[in-house]
Formats: C-alpha cells, structure tokens, sequence
C-alpha cells in the first residue's frame, strides 16, 4: 500500500464536504512513550478520515494552542466546508471552540459520548450507587482472584463475568448487568458440594461475599439500578456511531431516556442528573435543528409548526449561511405536501422539497455528535509507537499512521455500504428495548458496534496488518 494511494482516498472523501459540510475532530493523547500528540479527524455523512496529528510534547497545551491549531486546520480543511467542531468537554477545548466560534461562521459542539460518560459518573458518585457497583466488584474479584473458583465459574457460566471498568463510566452498567445475568448460573457454583468442601468456603471473605449473593434486596436495588442505565447505554452506543449520521438523534434521544425514567418512576436525583447534563453541557442548537430537519420527526404533531424549533433553525441556517440569498425566505418553505408526509418513514434526511432548507438540511443532518473516532485512533498510535520501536521520525510516524487509520476506515465505509446501513430506517436505531444478549441477530449493534482495530485476542486485524507491514512496521 502506497502513502499515495491512500491520499487518493482521502481526496475523494474531501470531493464530498463542499456539498455535506463537515466535522473536525480533535483529542489530545500520551502514549506510552510519553509522546503527547493532539489527533486531527474530519467526519462527513457517515465516512471519516484521519487528517493529522501534532507533536505536543513540548507544548503548553493551553486554549490559545488549541485554538492556533485548529484554525490551521479549518484553513487545510476549508473554512466553507466546516460545520462544526467536535472535542470533548476539556476546560482548553472549549474556550478554544468558544472562540472560534466568534472568528468563522461555524459551531463549536460538545461529544456527546463524553457528556453522556459523565452522566454515568454522576450517577455513580451516588453513595447508595457507589455502593451497589462497590459491592459488585467484590463478588468479581473475589471470584477472579482464586483460579480454581475462575475456573468453575466459567464452566458453569459459559463464560467471564464482565469486570467493571476504572475509567469508562458505562463499564459499571455493562458489569452490573453481566453479573445480574449470571447471578442464577454463581448461585449454583456457591451451594454446590465440591464447593462447601473447598477451604474457600470457610474464609471471612467468603462469608461477605456470600452474604450478598444471596441478599434479594442488593439484587433488586441492582435490577433497578441496571434498568435506568439501559437506555443511557443504549443512547451512548447510538451517539458513538460512525456508519451513520447521528446528530438528528441526539434531542429524540433525551426525549425517550426522560420518558424511561418516567415509565421507571426514577428517583428525582436521577432525573436531575440527566436535565443537568442535557441543559448545562450537551444541549446545542444543531441538536435541534437536526431534530426539526429530519422528516422523521418534523411531521410529528407540535414539531413542524413549533415556534422555538424554528427559531433555532433559523438561527442555525444565519450562523452557518448568513450572506444566502434564500434566508430572508426561510419559513414559509415547510415539508407540508402530503407527498413529503406520506413518504416521512423512506426519505433519508435532507432530501426534502423545500430548496431553500435542503442545502442546510443535508449540512446539518450529514455531521456525527461525537469524536470517539479520536479516541479510537490511540490504539493505532500504541501499536506503531511503542517503547521497542519509539525512534520513527516525525514525518515517518504520520505517514504509518495516515495509511494504517485510513486503510480500517475505509474498510469499515465498505463493509456499510455492502450492508446497505444507510438504506434502512434510521429510528430504528432508537428502538431501546432489546435484549444485550442479542447484539448478533440485532440490527441497532451491527450498526454500531465499536470499531476495534485488533481482534478478541489482542491481534491487529490481518486485513491492516498485511499493509502496515508492506510499509515496514513489525505489527507482532
């Protein structure tokens, strides 16, 4: 694989952000190497590239840097074709999209997987929460921590418990919901002979143990507790998706996690929570815009007509447009025909009968709400850049990178596209009620699952690898 080759695909992707718009992506990274790098990606209607990293090593990594950078990225980029500005909700990224929001007709937005990460965290800092996965994580490590019990467990199970995790907030919700469905399958390795027998079974942290394993009312606090972090899990996988398109989803999203804390009667502190997060972080004008641009919600009873709604449109389309000649005009171009409203459930956002709407449409409705994608290009970087082969030069290190990242992308954009991903209905990635038992028969998980860039095993994956080492890299 030639660095060119993968150039040329980038530059076909570039063909498209003149029309659709765009989103940079930005995230800052230290590897183990101590290299500290700030990561450069650019998202457009459902393809993402990698653009460039920057070697921030000997910098103060302060909002005036930021800022520097990401103006020289929107002038590589092309000012035009920007829509917004994804980072996550770090004290320097934010004034720095704050004041570029002041120089270019753009917006600054927060990720939403990160506002939603630190809804799970507020949660948890709960003392009766913290209390619930505290005791949690002493059933797992009691069991990890004895080999011959890991073992048995694991026969009788069919397979690990999910561990909770120390930074990724959601960890504690995907561990309490593994150890909720296994808690029947445990129960029987505990009263079983051969385990009465064990010298395990007469320790004094066996006993604690036991006592809430069979404690009903820690299980039911779990069950609860697992039910009202379901949907914002759910919201969290749907928002980290690159296949498609998910700013249109984000405020129909929030909408259905305060009707299932509603339907689950959740306490007020949790509520709260959630209202905080949305209205002092995560709330944004493009989320409602996307929201009344998308004809799967524009036609619902209260939307098309709702003064706010429209307003913040309108706002939108002046900050991103304000010299187009079709503004002054902008209202009385609705999706009201009843060929629009008949065919609301087949359209693909933005391709309305409103011409007017139809260029802010189709900017607005191409963009994702979050930059994971950076934070999942980290694994690339630890792979090339490791203590054992940490000399790469500069440019060297960029190109490995710009090809290996590409080449995954790009693999991911063709197995979309062979899927037909963006074919199918988009609210149904909004169907929160299956089972997490069934991600291989369930549409929503295909669509998306995370993307990895080695295998279960810890293995680069074959397809990349095979070109990574064309380039010079040893990838074992």
């Amino acid at each position: 694989m030639e660095y060119k080759d993968m150039e040329d695909y980038v530059n076909l992707q570039r063909e498209k952000w003149e029309t659709y718009g765009c989103t940079i992506m930005c995230d800052g990274w230290i590897g183990p190497t101590k290299l500290s790098i700030i990561n450069f990606m650019v998202y457009s209607k459902g393809s993402t590239i990698f653009l460039k990293y920057v070697d921030a090593s000997e910098k103060i990594k302060d909002n005036k840097y930021i800022y520097g950078l990401l103006k020289d990225v929107i002038k590589e980029v092309g000012e035009a074709n920007v829509v917004q500005i994804v980072t996550d909700n770090g004290s320097a990224f934010v004034k720095a999209g704050k004041l570029l929001m002041k120089k270019y007709n753009l917006y600054w937005t927060p990720c939403a997987a990160h506002c939603i990460d630190l809804m799970f965290e507020d949660i948890g800092k709960r003392d009766s929460v913290a209390q619930l996965i505290g005791n949690g994580r002493k059933i797992t490590n009691f069991i990890y921590n004895h080999g011959c019990l890991l073992a048995k467990m694991r026969q009788v199970c069919g397979g690990d418990i999910v561990r909770p995790g120390a930074t990724r907030f959601a960890t504690n919700y995907i561990a309490l919901d593994s150890l909720l469905k296994k808690r029947a399958d445990l129960k029987k390795v505990f009263i079983s002979n051969e385990w009465s027998s064990h010298k395990l079974s007469r320790t004094l942290v066996w006993h604690e143990v036991e006592r809430l394993m069979f404690d009903h009312q820690y299980w039911e606090k779990v069950e609860k507790l697992v039910s009202i972090y379901e949907a914002l899990y759910t919201m969290l996988r749907i928002v980290d998706s690159e296949v498609v398109p998910t700013m249109s989803f984000v405020y129909e999203l929030i909408r259905l996690i305060k009707a299932n804390l509603d339907r689950l009667k959740a306490k007020e502190w949790v509520k709260l929570i959630i209202a905080d997060r949305w209205d002092r972080t995560l709330k944004h004008p493009l989320h409602a815009a996307a929201y009344y641009l998308n004809p799967k919600f524009q036609y619902r009873p209260g939307v098309g007509c709702n003064p706010k709604l429209l307003q913040v449109v309108h706002e939108v389309f002046s900050k991103l447009d304000p010299n187009s000649d079709g503004l002054c005009n902008f209202g009385n171009e609705e999706f009201g025909d009843r060929a629009a409203i008949a065919s609301r459930s087949k359209m693909v956002p933005g391709e309305n009968h409103a011409p007017t709407l139809r260029t802010l449409a189709l900017k607005v409705l191409s963009q994702t709400a979050s930059s994971s994608a950076c934070e999942r290009n980290w694994s690339t970087f630890a792979l090339i850049h490791t203590k054992q082969r940490n000399r790469l030069a500069y440019p060297r290190l960029q190109q490995l990178v710009f090809c290996y990242y590409n080449m995954k992308l790009k693999i991911r954009d063709m197995e979309a596209e062979t899927d037909k991903v963006t074919e199918n209905n988009f609210l149904d990635l909004l169907e929160i009620s299956a089972e997490f038992g069934e991600e291989d028969e369930n549409q929503l998980f295909q669509w998306v699952r995370p993307l990895n860039l080695d295998d279960e095993y810890g293995n680069p994956d074959p397809r990349i690898a095979a070109h990574v080492r064309e380039a010079g890299v040893d990838v074992e």
